[in-house]
């Protein structure tokens, strides 16, 4: 005898009615979700690269130490020459007669210029050193700044000055990370000077 077959009443699936709601669930979350996901993109590029200064000037300033020469640190817009492109690549090197300019030649010889660290920024960041006067920052032998001055570098990616962020070179030579000094608190980070960072 054959088995009998039934065949199946009632399809498994959505209802129309439950795949609008679905999508209007989803919808809504996207709409909540995205601008904060992206902001905190953002904010955490920022960060990394502002995290990237830090140590690119704390590298320099311990080579200025070790090598007992001076250590220039320059903005250079094709990587190779220092010309103050601090939104492009930041380039360390012992700069052996303290000039600020990168010296080498073909062949190498022994009074050439050595890059120790080179970092290239996303094209998305503007950076700024600060004041405007300074072309580059140096530490001399003992890991001071070697003008006496501090510095401060400015982080902006075109969401305003309470997105701005800065690494702050102190005339010690120590560096630290840019904070809201101010005494009344306005959510805008301050430079070495205890101005408010603006962006352009």
């Amino acid at each position: 005898m054959f088995a009998e077959r039934r065949l199946p009443t009632q399809m498994a699936g959505f209802t129309l009615l439950e795949l609008m709601v679905t999508l209007t669930i989803a919808a809504i979350l996207l709409t909540v979700g995205v601008p904060g996901l992206t902001t905190f993109i953002a904010n955490n590029r920022m960060v990394g690269q502002v995290n990237s200064m830090v140590g690119l000037l704390n590298a320099a300033r311990v080579e200025a130490i070790a090598q007992r020469r001076t250590v220039t640190v320059c903005g250079s817009a094709d990587g190779m020459t220092c010309n103050g492109g601090w939104s492009a690549t930041w380039l360390a090197f012992i700069d052996r007669d303290g000039d600020g300019v990168i010296d080498v030649s073909v062949p190498a010889v022994a009074t050439d210029d050595v890059v120790i660290r080179s970092v290239q920024v996303p094209t998305t960041l503007n950076v700024a050193l600060l004041p405007n006067t300074k072309t580059t920052v140096q530490f001399n032998a003992q890991g001071f700044s070697a003008d006496g001055a501090g510095a401060t570098f400015r982080f902006c990616d075109g969401r305003g000055n309470t997105f701005a962020r800065g690494s702050i070179l102190l005339a010690s030579g120590r560096i630290a990370v840019a904070t809201d000094t101010n005494s009344t608190k306005d959510n805008i980070v301050n430079g070495h000077d205890n101005a408010n960072l603006a962006c352009p």
